[in-house]
């Protein structure tokens, strides 16, 4: 609750005139979380923002693009990651170690590395917030 109400506190200081103080018009398409039963009067339910949330967006990037499956009330999804990367193993030799095979330790040089960390859940607390989007 405070996180929801802290982010809708600055947007509307974000909205405020600088010469009156006082709130200016809200874009059409604005959209806020709140946490209570229904919308602020005058906005209506975002139902195709239910288990989303919004975020910036880049040039590659459409707006109104979504990803994946939207999540239940609760869900605390698992999810892995790539991992690419290189090691880098320097040349060894083994001290007192003479003759014809002491360069074999083991191999020096640099290898590539990739793979997938193993899906695990965060452990998160949630909270479910209702999206609202002003008309």
């Amino acid at each position: 609750m405070r996180i929801a109400v802290a982010a809708a506190i600055a947007f509307f200081v974000a909205l405020a005139s600088a010469d009156t103080g006082e709130v200016e018009e809200i874009p059409s398409g604005t959209v806020v979380y709140v946490q209570a039963s229904t919308c602020p009067d005058g906005w209506e339910e975002a139902f195709d923002l239910r288990g989303r949330i919004v975020v910036g967006t880049t040039a590659i990037n459409a707006p109104g693009d979504t990803y994946g499956d939207p999540l239940e009330a609760g869900e605390d999804r698992a999810h892995g990651h790539a991992v690419t990367g290189t090691a880098s193993v320097p040349s060894l030799s083994v001290a007192l170690a003479s003759g014809c095979c002491n360069d074999s330790v083991g191999g020096n040089g640099s290898f590539a590395v990739t793979g997938t960390a193993e899906p695990v859940s965060s452990g998160l607390p949630t909270v479910s917030l209702r999206a609202c989007r002003f008309p």
